[in-house]
């Protein structure tokens, strides 16, 4: 018990930051209840509840951990929340927690919680692997920080996706690699097997970071040959790479007795499908304006405050802006550009690459502006500190606010009250949406309301939820739905009269 009190007396601050960090994730966690606002959620969930009827899966547009992993956590939901129920005590606990008792939404819930805890965690990785850098103290704190309140990262966590949650594996997977490399021990090449097999078992997009081995043995200082370098380290790596495998078949061992799906085209089924079809590549004359629009989409997530810690951290590696009169470049740090760069331009070719799709290397980028907070420190200059001072206040901002428009109603929560109104009243009239993106929430949450046709005959006091304001006679706009510190499109609510 002692020792376990030491160790957090030796490491409050950096319990402290990983506290903040799963406090600005779970505010507002339970953001469109009862309903499912984002298409990504239902694949995991609905694909892990069908665990409860056959452990196989039968798709392999994504790998299999991430499901696997969840039903743990549903399993105990449901054996606890069954005992609540053996016990006599839900009417004592379902009038204060009535989402306890809302299925399928709960299941989202317990998702959406994995994946703002994990996101948070992901601070324990990076920030060893900083250590193992040699940044300073409080240039470790402050680089957790910064990771802490990324604004793109902070929103994805309250969101149930595997892509969050993988920057976990991912981090602890470079974390054991850079140890492996560098200080030439099996057991971490195979621990960084293991978690590269799970990164890999969650997005096959992860398998891109492996490039990271033989950057780091070309970093290495011996021995001086590039040969002989590939030749020491080629059993371990062997071993590593046998590791991966061998984790990944293991947890998505579906893809044996489903091989013929697997290895298909099958549309939205089939391996083949997701990298051909799904993830194909964009024309050559369209890929520098991709590449440009991902690049601005990108200093956008990271917020523009933290893109500028970013680039400083790139142009002390790249520009020569004399890092070396205070300490050598810390090895792996310009493996780690380098792949990180191979990533973003490879994401960049695909014809589909939004924002999720980058998160794997939010580690790797966030190590690049503690660099730069490190050697602002290091350097003692006012001005330098002053500059990292305001970031963190931005980033912060940022992420507050992203917090106070989960805790605020999304549009389409506040509108789709009509809807519940008139379904549980058991008026006769109806409720109609305009707009596909509206339509796509009515099927995610499997509601009864119809799409509305300009040819359509309404009744009296039909209501008609709109993403466009319009006119057409017979139609009164009743309400809008202003988005302004909310989630959603702005909305027009209309009745027939």
């Amino acid at each position: 018990m002692e020792s376990i009190k030491k160790h957090i007396r030796q490491h409050k601050e950096l319990l402290i930051v990983i506290a903040l960090a799963l406090i600005v994730r779970l505010i507002g966690i339970n953001h469109g209840y009862p309903y499912v606002l984002n298409i990504d959620e239902p694949t995991i969930v609905r694909t892990t509840l069908g665990l409860n009827f056959s452990l196989i899966v039968d798709h392999f547009d994504w790998p299999h951990f991430s499901y696997y992993f969840n039903y743990i956590f549903y399993f105990l939901f449901i054996k606890l929340r069954g005992l609540i129920q053996i016990l006599g005590l839900r009417s004592y606990i379902e009038p204060t927690l009535p989402i306890l008792w809302s299925d399928p939404f709960v299941f989202y819930l317990i998702s959406r919680i994995i994946s703002a805890v994990l996101g948070a965690l992901t601070i324990i990785p990076l920030y060893l692997l900083q250590k193992r850098l040699k940044f300073e103290k409080r240039s470790l704190i402050i680089g957790a920080l910064f990771f802490a309140f990324v604004p793109y990262h902070v929103y994805i966590s309250h969101i149930a996706i595997q892509d969050s949650a993988n920057l976990f594996w991912v981090m602890w997977a470079v974390y054991y690699l850079h140890k492996a490399v560098f200080d030439n021990k099996l057991k971490d090449y195979l621990w960084s097997g293991i978690f590269l097999g799970i990164s890999v078992g969650i997005k096959y997009n992860a398998l891109l970071l492996v490039g990271l081995l033989p950057l780091f043995i070309l970093e290495t200082n011996s021995p001086k040959n590039i040969f002989e370098k590939m030749k020491k380290h080629f059993w371990p790596s062997s071993l590593l790479a046998l590791t991966m495998i061998l984790t990944f078949f293991a947890t998505t061992w579906s893809l044996f007795p489903k091989w013929n799906i697997f290895w298909s085209h099958e549309y939205g089924k089939g391996i083949l499908w997701q990298i051909n079809s799904n993830v194909s590549s964009v024309h050559i004359n369209e890929y520098g304006g991709n590449l440009i629009r991902n690049f601005a989409d990108f200093s956008g997530d990271f917020g523009y405050a933290g893109m500028v810690l970013i680039l400083w951290g790139v142009g002390l590696l790249l520009f020569n802006l004399k890092p070396r009169k205070i300490r050598k470049i810390p090895k792996g740090l310009i493996s780690s550009l380098i792949i990180l760069v191979f990533y973003f331009l490879y994401t960049s070719s695909l014809s589909r690459s939004p924002s999720h799709y980058f998160l794997l290397i939010y580690g790797l980028v966030s190590m690049l502006a503690s660099y730069a907070i490190d050697f602002a420190y290091l350097k003692k200059r006012f001005i330098y500190s002053l500059a990292v001072f305001f970031v963190l206040i931005i980033m912060i901002g940022q992420s507050i606010y992203i917090n106070y428009k989960f805790i605020n109603k999304d549009t389409r929560t506040i509108a789709f009250g009509y809807y519940e109104l008139t379904r549980n009243a058991g008026y006769s009239y109806r409720t109609y949406y305009n707009g596909e993106k509206l339509g796509i929430t009515n099927g995610l949450n499997n509601m009864d309301i119809k799409k509305f046709r300009d040819v359509d005959e309404l009744r009296i006091q039909d209501i008609v939820i709109s993403i466009e304001n319009f006119k057409i006679n017979g139609l009164n706009l009743i309400e809008t739905i202003d988005n302004k510190g909310r989630f959603g499109p702005v909305l027009y609510i209309f009745m027939k009269s």
